[in-house]
């Protein structure tokens, strides 16, 4: 749906085209595409402040844009390259930057480690981190055309939008706007789509219609045809309902193609932008980074009121935390004051962690302490089982009834830090 608005209503082929990219060429962008960087810095703060950046990823589409088609270029200049770069990194030893900010893929997932690495990044990306002492050496890439203002008046309408209906107290017309906005790099950094066909009773096909994703309807008659390539996604679904939207793609049309393709060169730059912003709050002088989750941050001191405003891309103050704990990516627990009431409320936080939904903020500080913790979980099957979540090489795992801990390593207060020797440099591909 976003990708549609954007193409009829935003988009000049003529001003900004940008173009379909395939194979090798595909596949060396797609290597630059990260997701959002989620970092423990420290593992505890008290009286702290958890930042929420005000629509990160639409603000940061409204950065220059790669356009056009790409061309294989073997500059080893980086400044005069914009596009996607295939480079050999060191990055700076910790008393020159404290913490890391470029992404690399190792075995442990997505992170921001210390060593000697090869890779595809993007350009900007890239020169960000030179600023901060990484030592980049370029060995080819792809370039593009500059686009200044691809996405701006989508962004902008749709974010007035946003705010009107937030003003207005109409949560649907809102949860419709946030949707579009956010979900549009996303689509267009989609990999290969992969199709289904169905054939059913024509009678049948209009409800069909509404709850997949389909690209071609043949009606033969008493049958017809739908190719698709899934089910549309369930908040879609609700707020399609909720507002009383019609489906223009009615069964009557029929061998109506709808775009399948996906730009991941533009995914990619919108998710590089958006790493690039928030790199800008892991090493602020005399503010210490405690937490960063994608569009987060948690530092030991306010920010200064320049930067915090409801504004796109300003940062919003969400708590100010009496009491912090941050066990792994994705696992923490804050204790703050409700902002109106005053009373002591908790952010608890367990992603992926069976019994999760069960923890208080005890069982995080018995975590940070080195102990092991057991809770109850039931089950789907209404069986009464415990679950003992254990924390071991900087995750939490769970495992059913016993788990051995005399291996488990003390969190301290120092960061793990990793380094990994260089592997041989792999071709490049053209």
């Amino acid at each position: 749906m976003a990708f549609s608005i954007f193409l009829s209503n935003f988009y000049s082929i003529n001003k900004n085209p940008i173009k379909i990219i395939k194979g090798d060429v595909e596949k060396n962008i797609r290597e630059a595409y990260y997701g959002g960087i989620v970092s423990v810095f420290e593992h505890e703060i008290k009286n702290g402040f958890y930042y929420d950046k005000n629509s990160h990823y639409p603000h940061s589409m409204k950065n220059p844009m790669p356009i056009g088609v790409p061309v294989y270029t073997d500059n080893k200049n980086l400044d005069e390259l914009f596009g996607f770069v295939k480079a050999k990194v060191v990055t700076p030893s910790a008393s020159i930057l404290k913490n890391p900010i470029l992404p690399v893929r190792t075995e442990k997932g997505l992170t921001c480690p210390r060593g000697t690495f090869y890779g595809w990044w993007f350009s900007e990306e890239l020169k960000n981190a030179v600023k901060y002492g990484y030592k980049v050496s370029v060995i080819g890439g792809w370039t593009f055309q500059k686009s200044n203002e691809l996405f701006d008046k989508y962004v902008d309408q749709l974010y007035e939008i946003k705010a009107k209906a937030t003003a207005e107290f109409n949560p649907s017309r809102r949860a419709t706007a946030k949707l579009l906005l956010n979900s549009l790099p996303g689509r267009m950094g989609m990999n290969e789509i992969n199709t289904r066909v169905k054939i059913i009773p024509t009678a049948e096909a209009e409800e069909q219609l509404k709850k997949i994703n389909w690209i071609e309807f043949i009606n033969m008659g008493n049958f017809s045809m739908i190719i698709y390539t899934g089910k549309l996604e369930p908040e879609l679904n609700k707020i399609i309902d909720s507002e009383g939207l019609e489906d223009s793609k009615s069964p009557e049309v029929t061998a109506k193609r709808r775009g399948d393709t996906a730009y991941v060169s533009i995914a990619a730059a919108v998710t590089a932008y958006a790493r690039i912003e928030l790199s800008r709050y892991f090493n602020l002088p005399n503010n210490d980074c405690i937490y960063c989750d994608t569009d987060s941050v948690v530092l030991k001191f306010p920010l200064d009121s320049s930067e915090v405003g409801s504004g796109l891309g300003e940062m919003k103050l969400e708590y100010k935390i009496d009491h912090g704990i941050f066990i792994s990516p994705k696992t923490y627990g804050l204790k703050y004051k409700d902002s109106k009431t005053g009373e002591e409320e908790f952010k608890l936080i367990a992603k992926g962690i069976a019994g999760g939904d069960e923890m208080i903020f005890e069982d995080y500080e018995n975590l940070l302490a080195g102990h092991d913790i057991i809770k109850d979980k039931t089950y789907l099957s209404q069986q009464l089982n415990k679950v003992l979540c254990e924390y071991t090489h900087n995750h939490l795992r769970s495992k059913v009834l016993k788990t051995r801990s005399d291996h488990r390593p003390g969190l301290g207060r120092e960061r793990p830090s990793a380094t990994i020797a260089p592997p041989a440099p792999p071709p490049l591909v053209v």
